[in-house]
């Protein structure tokens, strides 16, 4: 997954931005594999946030 936008992104594990979540930095931030971080299969959500993911 690679976010190329000017903001950053979360990925919800849930539907309606619930759930285990993981930030894409913005700029060219990606990641590689989600099975790191339990969530290979399972996203259903995303969200671009408007300041930094915390």
């Amino acid at each position: 997954m690679r976010n190329n936008s000017d903001r950053t992104a979360r990925v919800y594990e849930k539907r309606d931005f619930a759930g285990r979540w993981v930030c894409v930095t913005k700029s060219g931030g990606s990641i590689h594999d989600l099975r790191g971080y339990n969530l290979n299969d399972q996203t259903r959500s995303l969200r671009i946030n408007r300041n930094d993911c915390g």
